[in-house]
């Protein structure tokens, strides 16, 4: 049996995310001692598997399916335990979510995380009021990160903006593919966390004391705002492959645009060079001296003419 275990704690590894450690235990209690947080970063060995799963009351297998059952958000009650699984935004322009779980009990606060995440620094001073306070400190943070993530989403959806209205839509095309896969990942995302966030909100007394539940609230309404902007950023994006499509369509409609004036141009001179070529008998400008220049003149006259005509009357123009 504990073979089996371990092989499948060794598969659960083998899985892990990239750039993921042996676990770090951090290990808060309050001054009281009546209330506990226990942070992991990092993958657990089987030891500290089996106290993390002794200290929650759940089998080993139920902690190792937890670790590895994907990034989505996800709210689960079951007895006097909570389990909440969150994603954490990515750093930079990296598309690689990670995951933070938390199980919550009456006096006990459990944290897991791939790695370490020093913005969780600090938390632990929450815990004089409770576990769920500290959990309330751990999401708002996670929370604040996710609206910098979006103002950097702003701002590099302006810069494709200016790069379609300048000379770069090749490249502003490209951005906006990747730009839409990543939003498409991300908006799902967003979309369950507020769901998530707003469950854990309507947990009732005495796990979630009120004025935590409040701040849940809070939290939920801030969620919610969040999935809203990444619903106005997929509006903008399509917005953005619009715009792309309207400059194409305009540049396309100037280049018909010029060669609808070029044959303009050249049709009446072509008729008369036409009329010239026929092969009758009797044309009295062809005998004529002056025939030749004349005909010249005419063809170049009319030809200004029309040019002139055309670029008077905005033909030539892009707008």
């Amino acid at each position: 049996m504990d073979e089996r275990r371990d092989d499948g704690a060794e598969r659960e590894r083998e899985a892990a995310p990239p750039g993921a450690g042996p676990a770090v235990v951090r290990r808060f209690q309050d001054a009281a001692g009546g209330a506990a947080w226990v942070d992991v970063a990092g993958l657990p060995d089987a030891a500290q598997e089996m106290e993390i799963a002794a200290l929650l009351g759940i089998e080993r297998e139920t902690l190792q399916r937890a670790w590895s059952r994907g990034t989505f958000p996800r709210f689960h009650a079951r007895g006097d335990t909570l389990f909440l699984r969150l994603r954490i935004a990515p750093e930079g322009r990296e598309d690689r979510h990670d995951r933070l779980l938390a199980w919550l009990r009456p006096g006990l606060l459990v944290t897991w995380h791939p790695r370490p995440l020093p913005w969780l620094r600090g938390a632990e001073e929450r815990l004089a009021k409770g576990p769920a306070f500290v959990l309330d400190e751990v999401i708002d943070r996670l929370l604040e990160r996710e609206f910098m993530r979006f103002e950097a989403w702003r701002q590099r959806l302006d810069r494709v903006e200016s790069m379609l209205l300048g000379r770069r839509r090749a490249a502003a095309f490209r951005e906006l593919v990747a730009a839409r896969q990543e939003l498409l990942r991300l908006s799902q995302g967003v979309e369950l966390q507020h769901e998530a966030v707003a469950k854990l909100a309507r947990v009732e007394p005495p796990l979630v004391p009120p004025e935590a539940g409040a701040r849940f609230a809070e939290l939920a309404e801030r969620a919610a705002h969040s999935a809203a902007f990444a619903a106005h950023a997929r509006d903008s994006v399509q917005h953005l492959f619009d715009l792309h499509t309207a400059l194409d369509s305009q540049r396309a409609n100037a280049i018909m645009q010029r060669l609808t004036v070029v044959t303009a141009v050249f049709l009446p001179l072509t008729l008369i060079t036409g009329i010239y070529g026929m092969n009758f008998d009797w044309m009295p400008e062809l005998h004529w001296h002056w025939g030749y220049p004349a005909v010249l003149l005419f063809m170049a006259s009319l030809g200004t003419g029309l040019f002139v005509y055309f670029r008077r009357t905005g033909w030539f123009r892009e707008d």
